[in-house]
């Protein structure tokens, strides 16, 4: 068996905490450790708990364990971990990042890979166990705050990042220095780090505007691709999702928004039956003339734009699907399903009222409304 090192292994544990948000399929934020323990199939208790039990204080349990925040062992009888933690610490972060920390212990094979581990804390001097509780404490930090994520959702200001991951305000001020030096030294990404931006592209890129209610997922979106504001901020509830056309990957519509032509595939942008411009793309700025009408103004960028999109999401230009007409103005949309949904909760028509003396049949109670099946 190796010994524990000398110094402790940054590298290498940063690219353990990656692997463990791949292996979990972690991805959104904050983490859950409690749920992860769960996965482990970890036996997790708390100091009150085994102070109840043995009949004494939880002083007196931090004392045993040589920690007044958390403890993890492995079983020898039942071949599990068992992790116990302080839950009279008032902070919540705090105790999230102590389950975390210890978590990492079971994930780096602290119990197992080294000569020297063993059951309980006194079996190892001051500097392997600080050695240990550095790497353990890193992979924390590393995986309820993961840096590239936050680089790429533009996260660099601490209270955010306190509300975004549930780190503790001294935590998000070091993940916040961490990001913003990232963001002007760090030119490559690496492997490992491409995956987790797969994994977690969906929680970074969700944006909500707060004019039209539309919620979208447009990595690098500066405007609402419906109303075209660029008032959009990041978001996770799905207020409202207007209607589009289906597109392949070229944004080309698979069936012509205006005339139903379902044979699209063939070269070319327009429709062989109504002429109807098949891609949605950016087109450019137009302006009404009172007298000759909208004219051309400003070329787009010419983007490819979703199928609902009426506006483009880099520049706020038109798109050819809006400009055609193919797309009703984002207005009309919303005023007719906020119609629908105020309908939907209207409260239910008062009872009709009868003469004391007349008599209502009653209908004969079916059997499963009676609770019988």
């Amino acid at each position: 068996m190796p010994l524990i090192p000398s110094i402790p292994r940054y590298i290498d544990v940063s690219k353990k905490a990656l692997f463990f948000l791949l292996h979990y399929k972690v991805a959104s934020l904050p983490i859950y450790p409690d749920e992860i323990i769960q996965e482990l199939k970890c036996s997790i208790k708390t100091y009150s708990y085994h102070a109840r039990k043995l009949g004494c204080t939880v002083q007196d349990i931090c004392d045993a364990c040589g920690s007044i925040d958390g403890y993890s062992i492995y079983d020898e009888t039942t071949k599990k971990y068992k992790i116990i933690y302080n839950d009279e610490i008032l902070s919540l972060q705090r105790i999230r990042f102590t389950l975390m920390h210890e978590v990492a212990h079971i994930y780096l094979n602290h119990f197992i890979d080294f000569e020297q581990t063993k059951l309980c804390r006194g079996g190892l001097n001051e500097d392997d166990l600080d050695v240990l509780d550095k790497e353990a404490n890193h992979f924390a930090s590393k995986v309820l705050a993961p840096e590239i994520v936050l680089l790429h959702a533009g996260w660099k200001h601490p209270k955010i990042i306190r509300q975004q991951c549930a780190i503790s305000t001294e935590a998000s001020k070091y993940k916040a220095q961490k990001i913003i030096e990232m963001e002007k030294t760090r030119n490559f990404i690496t492997g490992l780090e491409v995956k987790i931006l797969r994994q977690f592209n969906k929680y970074i890129y969700q944006r909500v505007c707060p004019y039209c209610n539309h919620y979208f997922i447009i990595p690098g979106a500066k405007y609402c691709p419906i109303c075209s504001s660029d008032k959009i901020s990041w978001g996770n509830e799905k207020q409202m999702i207007y209607i589009g056309f289906q597109l392949d990957q070229n944004s080309k519509a698979l069936i012509c928004p205006r005339c139903s032509n379902e044979d699209t595939r063939t070269p070319g942008d327009f429709c062989l039956i109504c002429g109807s411009n098949l891609i949605n793309k950016c087109l450019g700025r137009w302006k009404e003339d009172n007298q000759y009408g909208p004219y051309f103004e400003e070329k787009g960028c010419g983007a490819p734009a979703s199928g609902n999109a009426r506006f483009c999401h880099l520049c706020g230009a038109e798109t050819t699907f809006y400009h055609q007409k193919l797309l009703a103005p984002w207005e009309e949309e919303k005023k007719q399903k906020d119609s629908q949904l105020a309908s939907a909760i209207l409260p239910p028509s008062p009872p009709k009222l009868v003469p004391n003396n007349v008599l209502i049949p009653q209908k004969p109670q079916r059997e499963w409304e009676s609770g019988k099946f």
